[in-house]
Order: structure tokens, then sequence, then C-alpha cells
């Protein structure tokens, strides 16, 4: 049956740990202080430490000092002596100190060396599940990795090595889109990953420089009443989710025979096809002129650039899925008027057919050229870490 001593700390700061020194007795009654030894460290909030020893009736000595990463240690306390006792039973009397002890292990170790899974290891952030499973490695670009055995959940993966820079135009998807002096970055990442492997993706990347492109409304398009409409067929996914209608209009309003002043309103929406198969209004803009009483008023605008942002889900990916739009016409005035007193087109660009100075949709698109970090797989790695956190 062995013994215990156990004492209770009061530091001068629970911003440090304490550092527990134990020796012998001197045969004096006093410590062997040459001889002493560190027999624990304990991290706040704990304050309490209990020594088994043999139950011999020696007397053993303590120091305490507050210890901390980056600051000289504190002080001793001064030592203190104490023989140990008798273990006395706390928690089942019908349990002996081996039975208890048994009991204790069993629920850490599930054998020899290993740990059961439900064991937690207490940090900063309070209990914590450890890391289940470690693994490392070295692959190449686009090798699909094994692990020599199977995670319980599919692990989160690092990875570290592999060129930063490559010079060699040929080693490039697109030699002739390589600038030598342009940015190159680093992408590499695990993809698939299950419990029992992945895939490696290691790539430089180049941006692309940025280039215009679009889709014309259908040919001839004249929009004279509300409701009309004409549609074109654009990308669904582009850089930056940017999308400009390009269209021109004219509005002509008389007011000769009243006398009062003719005012025409007319507005024009941009619609997108979302994915759903509906039509989303995206914007409108409101067009207006007036004529005094006795008089005629005519104004025209040239290529009018209207911009929004549409994200590829949102955007149907098949047919006409942009279209400019009549979305009402109004003619007001104080005196009587007719529907002859105002008349409106608007006509979205088709550069094809009528030779106007822009498609009626644009977009930019910026195509990447990549290299691989690994380009002599004889020589070049990626170093891999595998680990099962949760």
């Amino acid at each position: 049956m062995p013994g215990v001593i156990e004492w209770k700390i009061s530091p001068g700061s629970n911003a440090f740990a304490v550092a527990v020194l134990r020796t012998s007795d001197n045969g004096a009654g006093a410590a062997a202080t040459s001889a002493a030894v560190g027999v624990a460290h304990l991290t706040p909030p704990v304050r309490q430490f209990v020594d088994v020893l043999p139950l011999d009736g020696e007397r053993y000595h303590y120091n305490f000092v507050h210890v901390k990463l980056g600051y000289a240690d504190g002080p001793l306390y001064g030592w203190q002596s104490a023989i140990p006792v008798e273990l006395i039973q706390t928690f089942d009397p019908l349990l002996t100190y081996e039975d208890e002890r048994s009991r204790r292990l069993d629920t850490l170790y599930q054998s020899d060396a290993v740990i059961q899974s439900s064991v937690r290891q207490q940090g900063p952030a309070g209990s914590q599940t450890i890391a289940r499973g470690h693994l490392t490695g070295s692959a190449v670009d686009c090798e699909m990795v094994s692990f020599g055995q199977a995670f319980t959940n599919p692990p989160v993966i690092l990875f570290e090595g592999g060129l930063s820079y490559e010079p060699t135009s040929s080693n490039w998807s697109t030699p002739a889109s390589f600038v030598s002096t342009g940015h190159q970055f680093r992408d590499v990442r695990a993809q698939n990953v299950t419990t029992t492997g992945f895939t490696v993706y290691a790539k430089l990347i180049q941006k692309g420089t940025f280039a215009s492109t679009g889709a014309d409304f259908g040919a001839g398009n004249a929009l004279t009443t509300a409701g009309a409409n004409t549609q074109a067929a654009a990308t669904s996914s582009v850089t930056g989710n940017q999308y400009t209608w390009h269209y021109d209009g004219e509005l002509h309003v008389t007011a000769t025979g009243n006398p009062f002043a003719v005012t025409l309103d007319v507005e024009v929406a941009r619609d997108s096809l979302s994915t759903g198969g509906s039509w989303t209004e995206r914007g409108v803009t409101l067009y207006s002129i007036t004529a005094n009483a006795g008089s005629s008023a005519d104004q025209t605008w040239t290529d009018e650039q209207k911009s929004h942002t549409i994200t590829s889900t949102d955007m149907s990916d098949t047919g006409n899925n942009t279209r400019l739009r009549i979305k009402s016409a109004t003619i007001s005035s104080l005196g009587p008027i007719t529907s002859t007193e105002g008349t409106f087109s608007f006509h979205g660009y088709n550069v094809a057919v009528d030779a106007d100075s822009n498609h009626g949709i644009t977009w930019q698109t910026q195509t990447n050229i990549t290299a691989s970090m690994t380009p002599s797989t004889d020589r070049d790695a990626i170093t891999w870490e595998a680990f099962e956190a949760y």
C-alpha cells in the first residue's frame, strides 16, 4: 500500500504556473537541497498536488516557484516537509486502492500504447478532443495518395514544399500567354478527400489579361411599344459577374395642337433569365422629354451603357438569357392628348448585322494559365501531413 503527501498551494499570482520541487531529508531534519528535483508543473487553475510515495516513514521536503515561458523563475517559497500517510479511499468504500487505480487506467488506455477514443486533453480553451491519427508522406501534382491506414473520418491535410516560381514558358498550360515578369501564385490543396486517400492539386497560377466579349440582340430590333423586348444569349459565368447592356433610343413629342405642355415618359428595363426559368428585372432607367405648348421636342440617347452584377447561380446557361424591355410608356398633359403626340424607339445593339459600335451585352473574361509545382517528378515533390482532428 503506497502513501501520499497532499499539498494545496496558494500562489502569489494566478497568471503563472507553479513548479514543485522535492528532495529527501539530510538526516538533520532539513532539506537536502542539492538533490532537489522537479516533480510537478501546475498550470492555472490547478493548485493541488498529490505525491504518491512509499509508506516508509521517511520525511520529504518540498518547495514551490512561479514559472512562465519568457520570464525569469520567481523566488523559492521556502522548504516545507511532510511524511507520507496511508491513502484513505474517498470514492467507493468497496474499492481497494489497486481497484481504483486499475479503473482509472482502464478509462485511459484501451491496450498497451493505445488510449481510449473518448480521452480528451485539457487546454486553454477547455477540454478538447485529441487529434486521432497522424500520417505524413510526399507526392506530386495530380497524384492519387492512398493512406497506409484508413482514418475514421476524412482528415485535415496540410502541405509544404513545391516550386514557387516557374521560369520556363513551355511548362505552362499556354506557353504563348506566359509573362516572365508576371506574378505567380501557389494553389495547392487536397481534392476528393476520403478516409482512405486524396488527390494532390499543386499548381502555380498566372492570371490572364482581361478581354471584353459579348453577345448581340436581335438584328434590326426596334422597341416602340410598352412590353416590347429583344433578347441575347450571354455566357452564364464570367469574370467579376458583371454584364453591361448597350443600346440607344430616341423620343419625340409634339404639342402643336395643345394649349399645354406634353410629356413623354418611357421606362427601359434590363432583365436576365434565372436558372429556374423566370425573368428577373436587374434595373430600370426612365427616359423623359417635354414639349411646350404649340411646339415639339426630340431627344436621342446614343450608346447607353448600364451594368449589373449577376452570379452564375442566378443566370440560366442555355439560350437567350438577357433582354432589353420597354417596361412602360406614358404621355401626360394638362390638356387633351392623343397617343400620336408621343413616339419612341429603342434599339439593342447588334455588331454582326446592324454594324453597331458594340455588342448588345458585353462582359469581361480572364483566362488564367497554370504550371505544375512538381514539374520533375523524380526530384520535385510536395510534403503532406494528414491528421484527424475531430
